[in-house]
């Protein structure tokens, strides 16, 4: 970490033993996350869904029904990657 420790409230906290949550993190769906980037003007350029070990040694075809899956993505996808770029205003030229 770069501040000092008298300003980061994870040393302080860990240095008392108590701790912190990261209060950085959103806990958010795949779908519902898709909409909010739409709904903030952006579309999707690639989008790169990680699942879980677990899921990596199923079968390639399974493992990509799960990744693909509205009900079971959720709770497989370990890391989401995205590269956003800002959509075009109605009747732009790109």
């Amino acid at each position: 970490m770069k501040e000092p420790a008298n300003e980061n409230s994870f040393i302080k906290l860990a240095r008392r033993g108590e701790i912190k949550e990261d209060d950085l993190l959103e806990k958010v769906r795949v779908a519902r996350l898709r909409s909010q980037i739409a709904a903030a003007g952006l579309r999707i350029v690639r989008e790169e869904l990680h699942v879980t070990a677990t899921i990596r040694r199923l079968p390639r075809w399974l493992a990509t029904r799960v990744r693909e899956s509205a009900l079971l993505q959720d709770a497989f996808i370990s890391n989401m990657e995205y590269v956003l770029a800002r959509r075009a205003a109605a009747g732009a030229t790109p």
